[in-house]
């Protein structure tokens, strides 16, 4: 049942089972599981069913120091959240994303991957993915597409890792109709949560204060709180509840915002290969995204060139995935740049002001012609091929969200954030191009050239996000090293839970959705099990109440 927030009468109230915070991937996964048992759920979405100018400004918020870092559009504020702007990029962890090592500080998780396995096929289900094989084999085997080899790198250096992708879904949509027809969930749109309400020693949850952009205020009550607003949103909100612990929830550590990470996005050289036709259609983004070519069961797979383990360990480096993107001809020119350039701004809903668009006006001509050639795929328009390179982050207590003095709409205090890169991220991803360039050459397979120095001291000047927000509420069994437990609870508070990728304790190389929406199905296990009526009693369940006070 989808309930528009704006419509209930200031002061309501509602008691119910569970209530989730946040309608994201993770939400959606648990709203989705608690509903096919007829527990009693309650969903808190911050925005409605689709995108509003205003609704996603209550995103802004302030850099404070480090990298430049995009707050408002890299993440979206309506039902689905940020599975509204994702590409559908899946992998599940390794256990090498997972384990301690000992040259990359504060690493290790708490789980390894066996406590992922069990999930994966759940996670899949949600994400309209299939069960198939991620070796490159199988799918040079599998493909349609003709004339398709595998880069012959030597094994102990560089690896083709294989990515399945997700069409991608956008759960707001593709999960609303059953959202909609569970008689135990209730969604309410337009739903901010700002406090999560305890008791006088901050050792139970007991609900949440939820503000509406009418001004209104309701409270909901429930056995069990999840966070599931977001890698930043998360850290925020525990923060904002410091009624009763002056430092909020989950913070008598002084962690909760700590470990900020995103995966560090680099773009830079021009490789020519002597065979593009054969050796770039599996690794180039821009040949296999979205091609039904790559397609095997509904599922599409694509490449990209990844440090093996061996040299991992070997020289201390961090894990780092590159990708192809072909330059197509004509799109180099200045005119299909600025075109770009504001397409960009329109899709992520940016402002854009009357002088961009009489800017790109006369490049459109230019911009028409660009898109066409790169509809075609053809091997033979592609001048080259930039090489993008995704590296693991680092994580640094030093990167974190903390609240500005800045105020929201709601006179709530929004976020600042700090972003840093390091020597380590730099040498990785220095040796990972290193790599690239000498296996191109002493394969035959072409030539790499690059610019100057790179990685001198502008090196982090070409960093870009990915969007991918973690590490925020890490997990970890000591309460002076994380803020969760195995289970997602939070250190010190019997029933209150987060979800996400903010429990993420490091990032690996990996895109985070699969994985994050893998551990919310096993949180969902796990609060299942803590539920003292059986599922044949839960058939009879009575849907939450919504009452003015």
């Amino acid at each position: 049942m989808l309930i528009d927030g704006r419509s209930l009468p200031d002061g309501s109230s509602l008691d119910t089972e569970i209530v989730i915070i946040g309608g994201g991937a993770a939400g959606i996964t648990l709203a989705l599981e608690f509903g096919r048992w007829n527990i009693p759920t309650c969903v808190l979405e911050a925005g409605g069913t689709n995108y509003s100018r205003r609704s996603q400004a209550l995103y802004a918020g302030e850099v404070a120091e480090g990298l430049d870092y995009d707050l408002l559009s890299t993440r979206t504020r309506y039902l689905g959240g940020s599975s509204n702007c994702w590409s559908g990029w899946c992998w599940p962890f390794t256990e090498m994303d997972l384990s301690k090592r000992d040259w990359i500080p504060n690493s290790g998780w708490t789980i390894g991957t066996e406590a992922f396995a069990p999930y994966y096929a759940r996670a899949r289900e949600v994400l309209q993915l299939s069960e198939l094989p991620l070796e490159a084999k199988f799918w040079i085997d599998h493909v349609r597409e003709s004339n398709v080899q595998l880069l012959p790198f030597q094994a102990d250096l560089l690896r083709t890792v294989v990515a399945h992708f997700s069409p991608p879904a956008r759960l707001g949509q593709s999960r609303r109709a059953e959202l909609e027809g569970s008689h135990s969930t209730k969604i309410i749109l337009h739903a901010t949560a700002s406090n999560i309400l305890t008791d006088d020693i901050s050792h139970q949850a007991k609900g949440v204060v939820v503000k509406m952009p009418t001004g209104t205020t309701m409270t909901v009550n429930a056995r069990f709180v999840i966070v599931a607003a977001g890698g930043i949103e998360n850290a925020r909100l525990l923060l904002l509840s410091n009624g009763v612990q002056k430092t909020g929830l989950g913070n008598q550590n002084d962690l909760v915002g700590r470990y900020f990470m995103d995966h560090p996005r680099i773009r830079l050289g021009r490789l020519t290969f002597n065979n593009p036709v054969s050796y770039s259609r599996f690794y180039d983004v821009t040949y296999h995204y979205k091609n039904n070519s790559f397609a095997v069961s509904g599922t599409r797979a694509g490449a990209t060139i990844g440090l093996s383990e061996e040299v991992q360990r070997r020289e201390q480096l961090l894990q780092c995935h590159t990708t192809l993107f072909g330059s197509y001809v004509g799109e180099s020119r200045q005119a299909v740049d600025h075109c770009k350039r504001v397409y960009a701004a329109f899709k992520r809903h940016e402002h854009v002001d009357l002088s961009d668009i009489a800017r790109m006006v006369p490049g459109i001509p230019a911009a028409t012609a660009a898109f066409l050639t790169r509809s075609t795929r053809m091997r033979r328009l592609v001048k080259h091929y930039t090489l993008e390179s995704i590296l693991e982050p680092v994580p640094d207590p030093n990167s974190r969200v903390t609240l500005s003095d800045q105020r929201d709409e709601f006179g709530l205090p929004r976020v600042r954030l700090t972003w840093r890169v390091g020597d380590l991220e730099k040498r990785t991803h220095r040796r990972a191009v290193e790599l690239i360039r000498q296996q191109v050459e002493e394969q035959g397979l072409g030539r790499l050239e690059i610019d100057g120095d790179p990685w001198d001291d502008s090196w982090s000047d070409r960093v870009q996000s990915t969007w991918h927000h973690m590490g925020t509420t890490r997990m970890n069994p000591d309460p002076k090293l994380g803020v969760v437990d195995e289970n997602c609870k939070v250190h010190g508070i019997g029933n209150l839970y987060i979800a996400g990728s903010s429990v993420f304790s490091t990032g690996g190389a990996n895109m985070p959705t699969l994985n994050l929406v893998a551990l919310a199905a096993r949180l969902a296990d796990h609060i299942k099990m803590l539920h003292d009526v059986s599922p044949l009693d839960l058939s009879s369940a009575h849907p939450p109440r919504v009452a003015a006070e």
